[in-house]
């Protein structure tokens, strides 16, 4: 009986045990003092909340980038319609009227000159040396001078001529003055030419020619 009553008391110690170890993890920590064990709850740290640390690096700008847009391609613009140009006048071929010699005045020899005006032109040898009454050196001024006058294809035929049959035994300062002569150039024209004079002291004489194109 004894050994029984021991054994009961044993079983109530161990589950008082028991039971005390669950409700001392359940409910925080003991403290022992004088007076017995006082359990007491835990009690979560306190925590100061702490004002956010500045950094001391300097601040950054945050880099936005940008997208490039490619601008459209520039196209030339469409061509304007216009009238096809009217083809240009040919130009007028500068034409001497016949003669090789432009208007106003040319030097053809020494002392000798021609003025061209128009369709008509002037041969004057009005000096020593060619003034003259005489045929033959009519004749001699003539074949010097007509060639630089109308060019010297339309004169060839007349350096052919036989000396003296060009103007012949004529009046110089009587027929061919007044009535002048005809004379036919290579190229088909027709040259009228009159012989001008000047009174001097023995009466007139032979100081050059008028010569024009007969159309």
């Amino acid at each position: 009986m004894q050994f029984l009553g021991l054994a009961s008391i044993a079983g109530v110690l161990a589950i008082a045990g028991v039971s005390a170890a669950s409700t001392l993890r359940n409910q925080g920590t003991a403290e022992t003092t004088s007076e017995g064990s006082v359990i007491t709850a835990s009690k979560p740290p306190k925590t100061t909340p702490s004002a956010p640390k500045q950094s001391s690096e300097p601040t950054v700008a945050p880099v936005v980038q940008q997208s490039l847009e490619t601008p459209p391609p520039v196209t030339d613009p469409a061509p304007i319609a216009t009238a096809p140009a009217a083809d240009p006048a040919p130009a007028r071929v500068a034409t001497h009227g016949g003669f090789a010699i432009v208007e106003g005045r040319t030097q053809l020899a020494d002392s000798v000159y021609a003025i061209r005006e128009g369709d008509s032109v002037i041969v004057n040898f009005d000096a020593f040396g060619f003034r003259t009454r005489r045929a033959t050196k009519l004749e001699q001024s003539l074949r010097l001078t007509l060639p630089l006058v109308f060019g010297r294809m339309a004169t060839a035929s007349v350096d052919t001529m036989a000396a003296g049959t060009f103007v012949t035994e004529r009046d110089v300062v009587g027929a061919l003055a007044r009535d002048g002569m005809r004379v036919k150039l290579d190229n088909g024209a027709i040259a009228r030419i009159r012989v001008l004079t000047r009174i001097v002291s023995d009466g007139p004489i032979a100081i050059g020619y008028l010569t024009t194109i007969e159309r």
